[in-house]
């Protein structure tokens, strides 16, 4: 399905009531489990595998797209969240 076709992937105009809706996710692990292993490139040219930091260190990962209206409002709260745990995080 092309996204620039679908309306429930771009918005014309975002409300605050739409958040509530689209915040929704069907699947995935609940709240406090474990994260599925996962092994994706870097930007530095390396991997990154989830399983390798289990128990040693935080690891913070934000899935988004700058074009999405709630990803780009969580990046303030996400950057401050960073700096705060920096020194924790993988």
């Amino acid at each position: 399905m092309n996204a620039m076709r679908n309306p429930s992937y771009n918005y014309d105009a975002f409300r605050r009531d739409m958040m509530f809706v689209h915040m929704q996710f069907d699947g995935g692990p609940e709240p406090g489990a474990l994260a599925p292993n996962f092994n994706l490139p870097t930007v530095a040219g390396g991997r990154f595998d989830l399983q390798s930091h289990f128990g040693r260190r935080m690891v913070l990962i934000e899935f988004g797209s700058i074009t999405c209206p709630m990803a780009s409002a969580a990046r303030k709260c996400l950057t401050r969240l960073h700096d705060d745990f920096k020194q924790q995080l993988v």
